[in-house]
């Protein structure tokens, strides 16, 4: 409360100064619907009985924003319309990718309340033009390639059924959240593949992506020289050794792939086969 009444002093201050919030037609839409407005409202009409000045007509929506920005999202408890067509459009949303990636998820109610949560805040980031950290975005834009493709379909129906575009960071975030539900199963686990490596860079970071993109799931990719690999063998581990050097295998070692500029459909569906098991 004492974070409020200082609050509106400040908003009050930059109201005279000249400084008040604006919002388009579909941000007022979107702040006018929430549970939060009528709160606002009333605030406001307080706000206006004891300072007598009338606010500036865009205060009622930036502080419906503030409080549905300062409220944590329950997936049990929130009971408005909102909130319902919410959860059932995540239900879909699961359904959808579930289709897309061809795997199940074994706690769908576990990762339906935490799409909640996320999406909740995401959708109102997305409406209300917030941006977010976007150090993430490249590193999951390069290890989970397939993943965030596959989450961007699953997604095209949510966002036109909501009117709006998550940008590269909100969808990455949402890929991790469905690639760490896939990995709530007790027989699956992060796989480690080890490159061998020799003097053609450019080939082994082609092979790598190559690999990333087969697989939804995390991977662990290790490289190590051949040199080091015929001295010492693979470290302890290892699933799966893949290169595109001739290659002798030690006594004993993980299964090996060689292939020198792509994986043939047979190599894919082996590698396939053994990470996703």
């Amino acid at each position: 409360m004492q974070f409020l009444r200082l609050y509106l002093q400040y908003c009050l201050l930059e109201h005279h100064r000249g400084y008040s919030p604006d919002f388009n037609e579909e941000q007022q839409r979107w702040a006018q619907t929430a549970a939060e407005f009528t709160l606002a409202q009333e605030i406001v009409r307080h706000w206006q009985r004891r300072v007598g000045a009338p606010p500036h007509v865009g205060e009622p929506f930036f502080l419906s924003l503030l409080f549905m920005l300062l409220k944590t999202p329950d997936p049990v408890r929130d009971g408005h319309p909102h909130d319902r067509r919410l959860r059932l459009a995540i239900s879909g949303l699961i359904h959808r990718f579930q289709i897309l990636a061809g795997r199940a998820f074994s706690d769908e109610q576990g990762l339906s309340d935490q799409l909640y949560i996320h999406l909740s805040q995401a959708l109102i980031r997305s409406v209300f033009a917030i941006g977010i950290d976007s150090t993430l975005t490249e590193e999951v834009t390069r290890l989970y390639p397939r993943l965030l493709r596959t989450t961007q379909a699953a997604l095209s129906e949510f966002e036109e059924a909501w009117h709006i575009r998550f940008n590269e960071e909100e969808t990455g975030l949402i890929a991790v959240i469905f690639g760490a539900w896939l990995m709530q199963k007790s027989d699956l686990h992060e796989k480690q593949v080890l490159l061998l490596t020799d003097d053609n860079p450019a080939i082994e970071e082609a092979l790598e992506q190559q690999l990333r993109e087969l697989t939804l799931l995390p991977l662990n990719i290790k490289y190590q020289s051949v040199e080091r690999f015929q001295k010492e063998g693979a470290p302890k581990g290892v699933t799966l050794i893949v290169t595109p050097y001739a290659t002798a295998l030690p006594l004993f070692s993980p299964p090996l792939i060689h292939a020198e500029n792509y994986f043939t459909e047979r190599q894919q569906q082996h590698i396939c086969a053994m990470l996703e098991d």
